[in-house]
């Protein structure tokens, strides 16, 4: 695993994005629901 190669680095930014993407859909969930 070398951390020079573009696909760790892709592998790690793609898994950040949908992190941060699902994060801010269940905040949006959350306040729609108990609003």
């Amino acid at each position: 695993m070398l951390p020079s190669s573009p696909e760790v680095f892709s592998v790690s930014f793609v898994g950040t994005f949908a992190a941060s993407l699902s994060l801010s859909y269940l905040r949006s969930v959350f306040t729609k629901g108990s609003y």
